[in-house]
């Protein structure tokens, strides 16, 4: 996975959330934004292949305010990222 095309997918805000995910991001109290800011800034922590046959990928970047943010994703079929879990 390229993680430039990562950043430019949250840059772009062609990223969504599984409902998990949007779970878990309410627990973190983590807005849209943070998510947002720290994709945009994240750097690739590891790569492997996806029991359905895609690549999953763990990054990790920063808010503004200095908070680290890791998220497993997936490439969606539009060609978006699917934030799997915050």
């Amino acid at each position: 996975m390229d993680i430039d095309e990562v950043r430019r997918c949250f840059r772009e805000g062609t990223f969504e959330f599984s409902s998990h995910a949007n779970q878990e991001r309410g627990r973190a109290r983590l807005s849209v934004l943070e998510v947002q800011q720290a994709g945009c800034r994240a750097s690739l922590v590891r790569e492997e292949p996806d029991a359905r046959g895609g690549t999953r990928c763990l990054i990790a970047g920063l808010t503004d305010t200095g908070r680290r943010v890791s998220m497993p994703i997936v490439w969606t079929e539009g060609g978006g990222v699917l934030i799997v879990t915050v």
